[in-house]
């Protein structure tokens, strides 16, 4: 419902039409040995099954059809509205759709602290893994109508400029006061400090957005660092660009990972790995 509600607002501040996009699982294997007559009846059951996944898929779909088009009616009409409903893995089926449609923004609602999904692992977690173009995710009864505070986490001094356009065009919307948080770990990062931000007041300049605020922590641990600093410093918008080889990408794969940001329970907002 959250990520509808502010599908619904974005398409509208934006001029932007929405894309509803359900994928259902629709391979069941049933262990060996379970059906010893036949392997017909095997099939027949595999395929009641599956047929059974696809009608509900379909009236739940239908259902979403329903409610966004009511937001839409609310938000005053004027927002073209398609959906997609396919059968079979979600990650292939949201690279295609991604090829085809070619979004500027994927929104997907997050149930709770990472809910899991039917089949194992957390829906959300694939969906940020394989996605080709940005995504914000929207936690469940959090209702967005703007951004006021937005934290960057800077990963790169150098990459800033870049990282910023592709941000601040996903926020033109809204008044949004943006701040870059570089996280400096170790004593040679300390003692880079002021080079560090040299760079990212460059790329402020060039882009001429003097006020966007910048702040770097120093520590032995970044997700702590994060966390302390979140805590301290309440935002209702969290933004992240992923890269390989970088710091960033390191906590992914050991002490931090996606499911602990969504934990933060505010609107995520993560750029694919470049």
């Amino acid at each position: 419902m959250a990520a509808c509600e502010f599908g619904v607002y974005l398409a509208k501040a934006t001029d932007s039409s929405l894309v509803l996009f359900h994928t259902y699982f629709d391979q069941i294997i049933v262990a060996g040995g379970s059906y010893p007559d036949t392997m017909a009846s095997q099939t027949l059951v595999d395929m009641k099954m599956v047929n059974e996944i696809k009608i509900n898929a379909e009236r739940e779909m239908a259902k979403l059809i329903d409610l966004v088009n009511k937001l839409i009616v609310d938000a005053g009409g004027g927002i073209p509205l398609t959906s997609y409903l396919e059968g079979g893995d979600i990650d292939y089926e949201l690279a295609e759709q991604c090829k085809v449609l070619s979004p500027d923004l994927l929104v997907i609602g997050q149930q709770g602290k990472g809910k899991k999904s039917l089949f194992g692992g957390t829906m959300t977690k694939r969906i940020l893994k394989h996605s080709c173009v940005p995504v914000m995710t929207i936690p469940s009864g959090y209702l967005v109508k703007s951004f006021e505070k937005a934290l960057v986490i800077v990963d790169q001094a150098h990459a800033i400029t870049e990282d910023l356009v592709s941000i601040l065009a996903i926020l033109k919307p809204y008044e949004t006061d943006v701040q870059c948080l570089f996280l400096a770990k170790g004593e040679k990062a300390q003692k880079e400090e002021e080079e560090i931000l040299g760079k990212i007041r460059m790329g402020l300049e060039r882009l001429e957005r003097r006020d966007i605020g910048i702040e770097i922590i120093s520590g032995k641990n970044e997700e702590v660092m994060l966390s302390d600093y979140l805590h301290d410093n309440p935002k209702d918008l969290l933004i992240i660009q992923e890269r390989r080889r970088d710091w960033f990408s390191q906590l992914f794969r050991s002490g931090l990972s996606s499911e602990d940001l969504l934990n933060f329970e505010v609107p995520l907002l993560i750029f694919p790995q470049k």
